[in-house]
């Protein structure tokens, strides 16, 4: 379980901004989880204006089937002048995607219908001209973010995403940062082999501070 989730579940609008009910929402991976979260909730004394939901399993349909039924919970205090904030990763529409993409490649390849990248169409949206492709991955990520609702003559549905950090990817980040230190002092003009040398040191230590070794 998360350590901010709570606090940022605790939130609330400022009062007055509409006269209905606020609410947040947010989705859980499983029942412990939702369990936990549900103590912490009641510990900082706003469980009462929270909603947790839980997928019935851990594959990535299931998650996105929560995750839309946790919007359209939200959505419906949106429709009655309320605030509602739903918190949740989306990694299961990605998820989601990515075993969709697999499906139609494979029938398209057995179809006979795989197009050469260069040879694929080109569409506009929004004003921005991109690949077919691209563009249907977009509408499907859109039809999720458009729901996201603020009028000043309505109630609001906010969707705070949240992210998920790649194993090593902090890391490997900063890693490269300090190469390219690294690299830049390589390639300073008009300065000694001992100066050099000094400030390769000191880019060396703040690395190893981090943990970072060269």
């Amino acid at each position: 379980m998360w350590k901010t989730w709570p606090d940022l579940l605790r939130s609330q609008p400022v009062v007055g901004v509409q006269k209905g009910v606020p609410v947040n929402v947010t989705v859980c991976r499983d029942l412990d989880e939702a369990k936990e979260l549900r103590g912490k909730l009641q510990e900082l004394g706003c469980w009462d204006r929270c909603t947790i939901f839980v997928p019935i399993s851990d594959d990535p349909a299931s998650r996105m089937i929560a995750t839309n039924a946790a919007i359209a919970f939200a959505e419906h205090f949106g429709q009655e002048e309320g605030e509602a904030l739903v918190l949740c990763d989306f990694e299961a529409m990605s998820d989601v995607w990515n075993v969709l993409a697999e499906i139609a490649g494979q029938e398209r390849s057995a179809r006979g219908l795989l197009v050469d990248p260069k040879e694929e169409q080109w569409v506009q949206m929004q004003g921005t001209v991109i690949r077919e492709s691209i563009g249907e991955r977009r509408k499907f990520w859109f039809r999720m973010v458009n729901r996201a609702v603020n009028e000043v003559e309505k109630g609001s549905v906010t969707l705070l995403g949240w992210l998920w950090e790649q194993d090593g990817g902090y890391l490997y980040r900063k890693r490269q940062a300090y190469e390219m230190k690294l690299e830049q002092i390589g390639n300073i003009q008009r300065i000694s082999d001992e100066v050099r040398q000094k400030l390769v040191d000191k880019v060396k230590a703040d690395a190893a501070d981090e943990g970072i070794s060269f």
